[in-house]
C-alpha cells in the first residue's frame, strides 16, 4: 500500500467495530438521557420552548425537531424513533440511513437541550456525521448480502481522511487551548479539577493528598495529548505505531480519566474515536479468521474528492479547519466572511470547540431550602431534612450538573424562575397539600477551599441565586448576611 493508504486508508474490519461502538454508545446516550426527559426534553421541565426562545431568540442555534412540540408522548416517540435506529446500525440494517437519521435525531436533542451538552456529546455527534459518508455495513451486519461481494478491505476517501483528522483535530486545539490557562502551564490543572466534588471519582479525591504526583499527571496528559496522535500519522512503521497509540490512548481515557472524573460517556466516546485508528495488521493478527475480503475484490477502493459527495465532504472538512481555527478567540472573527461560514458550519452541526477541561472549575455546593405549608424545612436539592452541613455534595448526574452550572451563571438569569417553578412542582405533585412548598431559595455555596469530604460547610460563602413566595416568619432558614433577597413572590438576588 502507498503511505496515504496507510495514513488516510480504514480497514473495513475497524469500521465495522466503529459502527458497532456507535450505535452502543447512541443507545447508552439515550437511556441517560431517558431517566430526566421530561425534565430537560419537555415544556413541563426546566427549558419550555417559551423560555427557550427567549433565551436563545438572538444567538446562532442549529435546528431541533424537538422544537416542534413540548409534550411528553411527542418527545418519546423522537426518543423512541432514535432508538430503533441505533438498533438498526447496531444491525448493520439499512446501515446509511440508520446512521444518518441518528445523526439527525441526535443534532436535533442536543439543539433542544443546550444547556446539558458536554464536550462528548459533540464529538459523538461529529463522529456519527463523518460515519454517514463511510461503508459501515460489512460481514457483521444484515446488509452483508449486499455489500459482501463488492466490499473491498481498506476505504481511502474523503471521509476516512476527514474522520482521522477530526480526532487529530480535537486533541491538537484542545492542546492550544490548555496552553493558553495558566493552571496547566503551572501544572495545577488535574489537582484543581480533583477538588470539584461533582466531577472528581473517589479515586480523584484521595489523589489531592499527593499533589506531586498530580503535577506529574497534568505534564503527563500534556505530553500524551501533543505527541501520541502525532505517532498516529507517522509515515513509517504506520500500522505498528498505530496499535501502541490506540491501546495507549484507550487506556488513558477508560482507566486514567475515567477512573479519576465522572464525564458521563466521555472517556468511551474518546477510546472509540481510535477505533477507525486500528490497521489491518491488528485485525490480522488478532481475529485472523475475519476477513471481509472477498475473491476477486481490489484491496483498497479509492473515492476522489471530484464526485458531488467527495466535493462535500472537503468542503465540510474546510468548515471544520476554519471553525477550529476561529475558537482560539472568535472575538477577532466577526466580519461578513466569518458569518457567512458559520451558517453552514451551525447548520451540519460542525462547530468545533474543545476547550476539554483547558479551565478547570471552582467546587461549588447546591443547596435548596424550602420551607412548606407545615413550616417543615426541606432541601429540594436532596428530598430530606435540611442540613447546611451536609447538602448534596454532588449532582443527581452529568447533566444535572451542566445544567446547574448554567443557572449558577449570571449571563443566564432567565433560567432561575423556570427552574425553582419545577423544583416546586415536582415537589408538590408527590406530596399532600399541608406539605407544599411556601417559599424556595435557590442557594450556591462557594467550596473551592475544601478538600476534607466531611468538612461542615455552613460557615462558606453562600449566594442566592432565586427566590420564590415570602418566607414565613416561623422558618428558621440562615443565609449570609447581606445575601438575603427581599421578600416577594420571586424576587431575583441583588
Amino acid at each position: 500500500m502507498s503511505r496515504a493508504e496507510q495514513i488516510f486508508g480504514i480497514d473495513l474490519r475497524s469500521l465495522i467495530a466503529f459502527r458497532i461502538g456507535l450505535a452502543v454508545l447512541l443507545l447508552a446516550d439515550l437511556l441517560y438521557r431517558a431517566l430526566d426527559f421530561r425534565a430537560h426534553y419537555t415544556d413541563a421541565g426546566v427549558l419550555p420552548r417559551a423560555l427557550y426562545l427567549d433565551i436563545y431568540s438572538n444567538v446562532e442555534i442549529a435546528w431541533s425537531l424537538h422544537l416542534i412540540l413540548g409534550s411528553t408522548p411527542y418527545i418519546a416517540l423522537l426518543f423512541c424513533t432514535a432508538g430503533v435506529a441505533a438498533l438498526a446500525l447496531l444491525c448493520g440494517r439499512h446501515t446509511r440511513w440508520a446512521v444518518l437519521l441518528s445523526w439527525l435525531l441526535l443534532v436535533s436533542l442536543h439543539s433542544r437541550q443546550p444547556l446539558v451538552i458536554s464536550g462528548s456529546d459533540m464529538i459523538l455527534r461529529l463522529l456519527l456525521f463523518w460515519s454517514i459518508f463511510l461503508p459501515l455495513a460489512g460481514p457483521a451486519s444484515l446488509d452483508r448480502r449486499r455489500t459482501l461481494s463488492t466490499r473491498p478491505r481498506i476505504e481511502l476517501s474523503p471521509a476516512s481522511v476527514a474522520l482521522l483528522l477530526q480526532v487529530a483535530l480535537i486533541y491538537a486545539f484542545s492542546l492550544i487551548h490548555k496552553l493558553m490557562d495558566p493552571a496547566w502551564t503551572q501544572l495545577t490543572a488535574i489537582q484543581d479539577s480533583m477538588r470539584v466534588e461533582g466531577v472528581a471519582t473517589a479515586l480523584g479525591r484521595e489523589l489531592l493528598a499527593y499533589p506531586e504526583l498530580l503535577r506529574v499527571a497534568t505534564a503527563s496528559t500534556l505530553a500524551i495529548e501533543c505527541v501520541l496522535p502525532l505517532l498516529a500519522f507517522f509515515p513509517w512503521a504506520t500500522a505498528r505505531i498505530r496499535i501502541g497509540v490506540v491501546i495507549a490512548m484507550g487506556s488513558f481515557h477508560l482507566l486514567a480519566v475515567g477512573g479519576t472524573m465522572n464525564l458521563g460517556l466521555f472517556e468511551y466516546v474518546m477510546a472509540l474515536a481510535w477505533v477507525p485508528f486500528l490497521p489491518s495488521l491488528f485485525w490480522d493478527r488478532v481475529v485472523p479468521g475475519w476477513n471481509p475480503q472477498g475473491r476477486g475484490v481490489s484491496l483498497v477502493r479509492k473515492s476522489r474528492a471530484g464526485t458531488a459527495l467527495g466535493m462535500f465532504v472537503v468542503f465540510a472538512l474546510f468548515l471544520v479547519i476554519v471553525d477550529n481555527v476561529v475558537s482560539i478567540d472568535r472575538s477577532r472573527f466577526q466580519g461578513a466572511t466569518w458569518t457567512l461560514l458559520r451558517i453552514p458550519t451551525r447548520a451540519l452541526a460542525l462547530t468545533q470547540q474543545w476547550r476539554l477541561w483547558s479551565t478547570p472549575l471552582r467546587n461549588r455546593y447546591y443547596v435548596f431550602p424550602a420551607c412548606l405549608k407545615d413550616d417543615t424545612e426541606v432541601d429540594l436539592h436532596t428530598g430530606e431534612a435540611l442540613d447546611w452541613d451536609r447538602p448534596r455534595r454532588a449532582s443527581r448526574n452529568n447533566h444535572w450538573w451542566k445544567y446547574q452550572l448554567s443557572v449558577s451563571q449570571p449571563a443566564i438569569r432567565k433560567l432561575r424562575p423556570a427552574y425553582a417553578k419545577f423544583l416546586i412542582r415536582e415537589w408538590n405533585s408527590e406530596h399532600a397539600a399541608a406539605q407544599h412548598v411556601a417559599s424556595l431559595d435557590l442557594v450556591k455555596i462557594d467550596a473551592s477551599d475544601v478538600n476534607d469530604a466531611d468538612e461542615p460547610i455552613s460557615t462558606l460563602p453562600r449566594e442566592v441565586l432565586w427566590r420564590v413566595g415570602p418566607r414565613p416568619s416561623s422558618c428558621s432558614l440562615r443565609h449570609e448576611p447581606g445575601l438575603d433577597v427581599p421578600d416577594g413572590a420571586i424576587a431575583p438576588s441583588q
